[in-house]
């Protein structure tokens, strides 16, 4: 798998057009040998966009309201129905439910990891209906 994270963080680099050149090399590169994920972390809805403009496979969103989420999932289907949106930050027991009924096909955090002791177990259930 293929990961590049563009703004990751607080030490970050800006988002380069450039990037899309190489995933789209590396994609050729896919088509000819074994196949890879490519995931790519971005912070603003203007370079999810540009990077739902090229053939990966998932976009991280990087701390994104849930109403983003909603407004992206619609806008980058038009652009690519293929493409996974994973959402990260920010995502806590308190408002799971919205971000999973948000649009996402993926949820990443760490908040199962910082529950009380007493609280160790971690139940996943679906929350709605497909």
């Amino acid at each position: 798998m293929l990961f590049l994270t563009v703004e990751p963080g607080e030490q970050g680099h800006p988002f380069e057009e450039q990037v899309l050149e190489k995933i789209k090399a590396e994609q050729m590169h896919q088509l000819q040998h074994e196949h890879k994920n490519i995931t790519i972390e971005v912070k603003n809805s203007d370079d999810a966009l540009k990077v739902a403009r090229t053939d990966i496979n998932t976009i991280i969103l990087n701390r994104f309201e849930v109403t983003q989420i909603k407004e992206l999932k619609k806008e980058i289907n038009k652009l690519n129905p293929r493409i996974r949106l994973a959402v990260s930050g920010g995502i806590t027991g308190s408002n799971v439910t919205e971000y999973a009924k948000s649009g996402a096909d993926m949820l990443i955090s760490s908040w199962p990891y910082y529950a009380d002791p007493s609280d160790l177990s971690v139940i996943i259930s679906p929350i709605f209906d497909y």
